[in-house]
């Protein structure tokens, strides 16, 4: 009476193995095509300080508009708490850290 119930675990957890490696690879792909790259990174200006500030996208959460949590600042690790603690006080809140050179 085990053996079925042991082989139906097994099935399943092949299954998740071969859907699992199907998805790194087709992540993989995605990422080596020089179109996504360059989209999401952009070279930074050598010499030049950068500034940041975390921004919460959830629109609908805060009257129509993104809600800026800080002003901009010259440290990531600075922004990073405050985002953060709004994601963990507002459960499902996406916060975006926006990057820019220091004027």
């Amino acid at each position: 009476m085990c053996k079925p119930v042991a082989v139906a675990c097994l099935f399943v957890l092949m299954i998740g193995i071969l859907v699992g490696c199907k998805s790194d690879d087709q992540g993989k792909a995605a990422n080596s095509s020089p179109q996504v790259t360059a989209k999401k990174e952009e070279p930074k200006p050598e010499g030049q300080q950068m500034q940041y500030r975390a921004v919460c996208t959830e629109k609908e959460a805060h009257g129509g508009n993104e809600y800026l949590l800080t002003r901009w600042l010259d440290s990531k690790d600075k922004v990073l708490p405050y985002s953060r603690e709004h994601e963990r006080k507002n459960k499902g809140h996406v916060v975006r850290i926006d990057e820019r050179v220091k004027p």
